[in-house]
Parts: structure tokens; C-alpha cells; sequence
């Protein structure tokens, strides 16, 4: 069976991993190997104890994920259930040692639908909304203003289109949303190139997304504080609208909260 591995190194003088997993996809089964390699100082250290994980769905469904511990290597295999529910998914692998248990890395995922299940005909595939208010707009223009030559259904229609144009009108603003929401989402933008700033204890201070084929254009800030055991992340777009992902590496609680420009 093909299997991704994802594995990191983890030094314990630099704290916790945190970082982006490829996309992962429904109907999977331990397609993906997620772990650490855990240093000192650069060399590897003999683990002891028991590796274990969680898996937080978008719908807030929380999955146990079992570990292994290997010299100095600790993963956990994704089992089927994380693989159930599309949308964000969050991966933290920890390590327990006697009454000790240190959260060694957290990973942000996308689980992806792959199929479905309906078949559509292609001739049936709603256009772009660009072009269906076009369509709607000749479509209105092309009636003629002297109704007394049109049947009822007709002037009916004539109506109908009207009514219809301002709500197509807001599903293009709908979608505008969408594609801000897409940006804050995504861990790496396409598109663009990433630039990471680190403090002076070796943490991931702020990660800048610029355009890849124009440097001197932000995409997004991501600015990163650590305090304890919670990490905090906000992801700012160049429009101003803003994503705060809250995490306690204690608890394995996340919260994320979206503000408008």
C-alpha cells in the first residue's frame, strides 16, 4: 500500500512543530504517516514512554489516534475516521513518558472530496456567474417594451428575470466572500511565495505570503505568539479581513474566530 510520510524534526530546545500537511482526502485509510524526529541539540534522542494523537474534525468531532514509538521517531498513522468529513482538519502528535506528556507537534490539514457520487451531465453545468448575469441581462434587454404584443407568460417572465438579476448579483459577492474565506483558510496559498521570520527562541514568529511573480505584494501576515502552552495565530489578507486561530497544546482545544475588514 502506497503511504505519504510526513515526518518532521522536532528539537527539544526549539519546542513544538508547527506546521502544514499536504491535502489529504476522503475515503482514505492510513494513507498518511505524521510524526516527529526528536533532537538534541541536532542528535537524535532515544525515546521512551508511549506516542499518541488526536485527529479535531471541522464539524468538531474529535478522533484517537494510536502511535509508535521508534528510536528516536514518534508517529501516528491517520486512521479511516479522520478521513470522514471534508474540511479543515487539525493533527497533534504527543509523547507521554511516565507522568510527563509533551504535545511534539501540530499539523493543519485539508481533507478533500475525491467523488461525489452524483454524475452530472456536462451539458447541465451551471456557467460561471460572470456569465449567467450576462445571459440574464441580454436576455431581459432582448423583450420588447410594448407588452400589448406579448402574451401574458412572456410579460410573466419578463418579471421574473428582473427579480432574479439582483440575487445572481449578490451570489458574485457571495462568491468574493468565498475566495477571501479560501485565502485565510489555506495554510499555502498558490501562487505565492512564503518568507518565515523566527525569535530568539528559534519559534515561528511570522510567515509572509507574497506574489510569487510580483515580490513586493503581500497576499497575507501570518503572525504567530507563543504563551505557555498556547499558541496563537493570526492570518491577516492584504484586504484586511483577519483569522485567529487560538490553540492550547495543553488541552488540544482550537478555536478560530473571522473579523471583517
Amino acid at each position: 500500500m502506497a503511504q505519504f510520510v510526513n515526518i518532521f524534526r522536532c528539537d527539544l530546545h526549539k519546542g513544538p512543530v508547527v506546521t502544514s500537511l499536504h491535502q489529504v482526502f476522503l475515503g482514505d485509510v492510513e494513507a498518511n504517516r505524521v510524526g516527529v524526529r526528536v533532537t538534541d541539540n541536532g542528535e537524535d534522542v532515544t525515546l521512551t514512554g508511549t506516542c499518541s494523537g488526536t485527529a479535531i474534525l471541522c464539524n468538531g468531532g474529535t478522533v484517537a489516534l494510536t502511535g509508535t514509538v521508534d528510536g528516536s521517531l514518534a508517529y501516528v498513522d491517520l486512521p479511516s475516521a479522520v478521513y470522514t468529513v471534508e474540511g479543515p482538519v487539525e493533527i497533534y502528535v504527543t509523547l507521554t513518558q511516565g507522568d510527563q506528556t509533551t504535545t511534539l507537534l501540530t499539523a493543519h490539514g485539508n481533507a478533500v472530496r475525491t467523488d461525489s457520487g452524483v454524475v452530472i451531465d456536462p451539458g447541465t453545468i451551471i456557467p460561471s456567474v460572470a456569465a449567467l448575469i450576462s445571459d440574464i441581462a441580454e436576455a431581459v434587454a432582448s423583450i420588447p417594451e410594448d407588452y400589448s404584443e406579448l402574451s401574458a407568460d412572456v410579460v410573466q417572465l419578463k418579471s421574473d428575470m428582473a427579480d432574479v438579476k439582483p440575487e445572481v448579483e449578490t451570489l458574485g459577492e457571495d462568491v468574493s466572500d468565498l475566495k477571501s474565506a479560501m485565502l485565510l483558510e489555506q495554510d499555502e496559498i498558490p501562487g505565492t511565495v512564503q518568507s518565515i521570520a523566527f525569535d530568539g527562541s528559534g519559534n515561528v514568529q511570522s510567515i509572509t505570503h507574497k506574489k510569487r511573480t510580483d515580490l513586493s505584494v503581500t497576499v497575507r501576515t501570518d503572525a504567530f505568539t507563543f504563551a505557555g502552552t498556547v499558541i496563537t495565530e493570526v492570518r491577516t489578507l492584504d484586504t484586511g479581513e483577519s483569522l485567529t486561530i487560538v490553540t492550547d497544546t495543553d488541552t488540544l482545544v482550537t478555536t478560530v474566530t473571522y473579523a471583517a475588514a
